[in-house]
């Protein structure tokens, strides 16, 4: 590949000789219901936010084809969230 740099947030690319790159997205989630029906349903929410996190990490791959290789993604929620009952 030609061009090994990979474009990320404000078109800003990574560096030439780069060897790694990391991304974390940061989400908040919740659960709307819509009690009623026709004009009288109106949103709200229904459980509590849950904040949590998206990673990729790449390397760049000196031996094959591919020049980056994925090393590790997940999804974590973040701690100290326990589950139940909306507050």
């Amino acid at each position: 590949v030609n061009d090994a740099q990979l474009e990320g947030p404000n078109r800003k690319k990574t560096s030439k000789t780069a060897v790694a790159v990391f991304l974390r997205q940061n989400f908040i989630a919740w659960i709307e219901g819509a009690p009623g029906s026709g004009k009288h349903m109106t949103w709200q929410p229904v459980s509590d936010e849950v904040k949590w996190h998206s990673t990729q990490s790449i390397v760049a791959n000196l031996v094959g084809k591919a020049r980056w290789v994925a090393v590790a993604a997940g999804s974590e929620i973040e701690l100290g969230h326990t589950q139940g009952k909306p507050k």
